[in-house]
């Protein structure tokens, strides 16, 4: 979380490369991290690189998909409906 923060406020201070690095060396250190696509796809998406931002969303997106799916499958095994709090 710590080195994701340095990395966004590098991003935002126009050191894109710099930030890229940081995104990149976590990503392949920790590719099941769905945080990583996120906040990677925010700075593309700053630094106008669309395609690749709209890849790491999509990423992002099918690793919250199966955090839901299997929270749903989690409830069901223990005999909870999400609605029952």
């Amino acid at each position: 979380e710590y080195i994701m923060e340095i990395a966004k406020k590098l991003s935002k201070a126009g050191y894109a490369e710099r930030a890229e690095n940081i995104y990149n060396n976590l990503q392949s250190k920790h590719p099941d991290y769905y945080a990583i696509y996120l906040e990677r796809a925010k700075h593309y998406k700053r630094v106008g690189k669309k395609e690749l931002a709209e890849k790491d969303f999509e990423k992002y997106n099918e690793y919250m998909m199966e955090e839901e799916r299997e929270w749903r499958e989690f409830l069901k095994e223990i005999g909870e409906d999400e609605d029952d709090g």
